[in-house]
């Protein structure tokens, strides 16, 4: 039973980990793109 619950305590920080990973990564290339767009309309003669 404790070892259970310690499974379960460190699958939870292990999802957690996962969902911050998968959110700075969301993030960084968002960033990435919205420069490259901003350069790329810079870039462009109106």
């Amino acid at each position: 039973r404790q070892f259970l619950r310690a499974e379960s305590k460190w699958r939870r920080s292990k999802e957690g980990k996962e969902r911050e990973y998968s959110a700075s990564l969301t993030a960084t290339i968002g960033l990435l793109v919205w420069e490259s767009m901003s350069k790329w309309l810079a870039s462009e003669d109106y």
